[in-house]
Order: structure tokens, then sequence, then C-alpha cells
């Protein structure tokens, strides 16, 4: 029989079983593999193996005594506690490649098998995923109730995402929502709507569809005026997105 070769790094594997201590079937969780495969890698990389043992399992099965549900469930068990600290990462950004890249990870599925058991401990759905080109993936309740329970008990993942003040964190969290942003703030520096569009080189149609996309991430109009030749003037809500925008730059 011929086995798969996984693409897995001799410092990864070594810090997920020498240094953290974790088990055959930890790691072989956290890869979506059998333990026999996690064996063969730790000899291919010239890992040595440790003698058998229950400790890390009997560990993992009391991970969850007097914590809050659903963290409880998610923690208990093999990689439970390390699929929740990436799940603080996976529940805060706008997709799955969008927290791999945060956290490293080559491989974005994995995080895809991971959020499946991880809903399973938990029982329910926790993300609603991204559809392309519609609104990004967002937590359910169930989903928003474990990562506060995470952040309070666990601590905060400083991989994850700065919490954004509204009306901002709507907006980035739209597909190419940062695009969006960009374009808008350039375009109140001209007098009006046909002359942005002129300096951008692009129909004046084109740069409205991008302030009704702000418009409806936000919920509120953000110019005081959308008539073609009228002067860009900001709403309220306008300003505060801009002092925002400012601050999140800088």
């Amino acid at each position: 029989m011929v086995h798969p070769r996984y693409a897995v790094e001799r410092h990864w594997l070594h810090e997920q079983y020498v240094t953290k201590q974790g088990t055959f079937a930890e790691i072989a969780a956290e890869m979506n593999v059998s333990s026999a495969t996690i064996g063969r890698l730790l000899h291919r990389h010239g890992i040595p193996a440790r003698g058998r043992g229950g400790q890390s399992h009997r560990e993992s099965l009391r991970a969850g005594d007097g914590l809050p549900e659903p963290l409880a469930s998610a923690v208990r068990g093999p990689g439970g506690a390390d699929r929740v600290r990436r799940f603080q990462v996976f529940g805060r950004t706008r997709s799955l490649n969008a927290a791999a890249k945060r956290l490293g990870i080559k491989q974005p599925n994995l995080l895809t098998d991971q959020l499946v058991k991880l809903e399973a401990a938990c029982g329910g759905k926790l993300l609603n995923r991204l559809v392309r080109g519609e609104r990004p993936q967002q937590v359910t309740d169930l989903g928003q109730a474990l990562l506060e329970q995470a952040d309070r008990h666990l601590g905060p993942n400083p991989m994850a995402p700065p919490t954004l003040p509204e009306p901002l964190a709507a907006i980035l969290a739209r597909h190419c929502g940062d695009k969006i942003l960009a374009r808008f703030i350039a375009a109140t520096a001209f007098p009006t709507r046909k002359e942005a569009a002129i300096a951008f080189g692009i129909h004046p149609d084109t740069l409205l569809y991008t302030i009704r996309n702000i418009e409806a991430s936000v919920g509120a109009p953000v110019l005081v005026d959308h008539h073609l030749s009228a002067p860009l003037r900001l709403t309220p809500i306008g300003h505060r997105l801009m002092r925002q925008a400012d601050k999140h730059e800088s």
C-alpha cells in the first residue's frame, strides 16, 4: 500500500509533539489524518516517539471542568483548546483565507475541518461562511457566545484582528471593503462626484455604486446629496466614518 506524503514541516510537528506534548490522536485530529500517519511523519522527520501513556488524554477529558457551555464542550477532547484558539481568529475575520493568513496556515481547508469538529462539540453552527460577492462570514449567536467565553477564560488571541468601531467595522467586513473605503475617502477630496469620477477615470455611476455599497454597510446615508454635480458633503455618520478610518490608518 502506498501512503500519501503529507507536506508537514518538521518544526511544526516538533512543536506539537515535543514542545506542547500533544498525543498522536490530538495531532491527527488537527491534521484530519490517522494516528498511524502521525507515527510515520515523526519517523520521517527523525523525531523520537514517546512511550505510550494516557496522561494527556485524561487531562483533555478534564479540560472543560468549571467552564461555561459551549466553551466547556469545545475544549474537552483531543485538540479542543487549540481549535478554540484558532476560532478566536477565524470567527473575527471576513473569510477562511484571511484567517489562514493570520494564523500562518498554508492549507486553509484545515480550518474548515477544525470548524466542523468544533461545531460538533458545541452542538450547533458557529459560523455562517462567506458567500462570494455577498456578505462576509458572520458568527452565529452560539459562535459569539464561544468567542466571548474564550476571551474571558482563555484570554484574547493576539493573532486575532483588532476590534474596530462601527461603522468602520461593517465596511471593512465586506468583500473588498478596504478598496471600497479607500475609493470613497479619495472621492471626498473632490468638490463633486462628477469631478472625482473624472479624476479616477471611471464612470460617475461606478462611483455612485461605491457610495451605495458604503451606505448599505452602515445602514444610513454618508452623503447629504447624491446628485452628480452636488457638493460632496458628508452626513454626521459620514464624518464619523472618516474619523475612524483616519485613526485606523494611523
